[in-house]
């Protein structure tokens, strides 16, 4: 289809698709950015070509700021991480004030998580979250490691306390070596890098978890920044004990 790109699932979307499939989503343009909040129609309703989505004026938002004005852009956004997903994302809705940014995000993470294996990718990322006190980005990537790797109290003990988890000695390394490169990039010396070598890591791999942990910077601060509220399905999707471990407080 002219003026489309054919780019990754939503950075959170392994819930829905399977690892390697691909959603299309439009080229962009800048939006005016507005008020209305938006609330999408679910999967099972057909909305006739070219009728908008029903516009929400109630006063709760998902974020600190107000929902950006619909567009071809945004409601192409909004049913390709539907489909995705299953719901709308509360931070697709943030993402609408920039179409252009969540797509270029898309492209960037997308090619970041196609050079890693998903496990180390996915403890990576956790890492990162929990030292940079996300809890939406905790949320979710513990959920893709719940589904994917281990159970829920595995999970939430590597949310914690991951060296008597059972991870391998060089998970282990790669969970400190992220955490302490999301908490303080400058503090990372050669030694630090060493010690990947010294668990088998090449200085490739190394280089993958260091831009793994840079994107995770980027879109966890956003996120944060933003007030942008953790999707309410994490309260149905994850236990108590495991929402309890992976909300990093912020």
């Amino acid at each position: 289809m002219a003026g489309w790109t054919t780019i990754p699932p939503s950075p959170f979307a392994y819930e829905r698709e399977a690892l390697g499939s691909t959603v299309p989503v439009a080229a962009t343009r800048s939006p005016d950015l507005v008020a209305p909040r938006v609330r999408h129609f679910p999967d099972s309703v057909r909305r006739p070509s070219g009728v908008p989505f029903a516009v929400e004026r109630r006063g709760s938002r998902m974020s600190h700021l107000e929902q950006a004005e619909q567009s071809p852009d945004t409601e192409r956004m909004f049913d390709a991480d539907t489909k995705a997903m299953g719901y709308l994302p509360n931070y697709t809705r943030l993402f609408a004030h920039s179409p252009a940014v969540y797509l270029a995000w898309q492209q960037l993470n997308g090619a970041v998580k196609a050079e890693m294996e998903l496990r180390r990718y996915e403890l990576a990322t956790l890492a990162a979250a929990r030292a940079l006190k996300s809890s939406y980005c905790g949320l979710a990537h513990g959920k893709v490691l719940r589904d994917k790797f281990f159970d829920a109290p595995t999970v939430a003990a590597i949310a914690s306390d991951h060296g008597s988890t059972g991870l391998s000695a060089q998970e282990v390394a790669v969970v400190n070596f992220a955490g302490k490169v999301a908490a303080d990039a400058n503090s990372v010396i050669e030694a630090d890098i060493a010690g990947l070598r010294s668990h088998g890591l090449d200085d490739t791999e190394i280089f993958r978890v260091i831009l793994a942990v840079g994107a995770r910077c980027f879109f966890s601060t956003v996120l944060s920044a933003a007030g942008a509220e953790p999707d309410p399905q994490y309260n149905e999707s994850l236990d108590a004990d495991l929402r309890q471990a992976l909300s990093f407080g912020g």
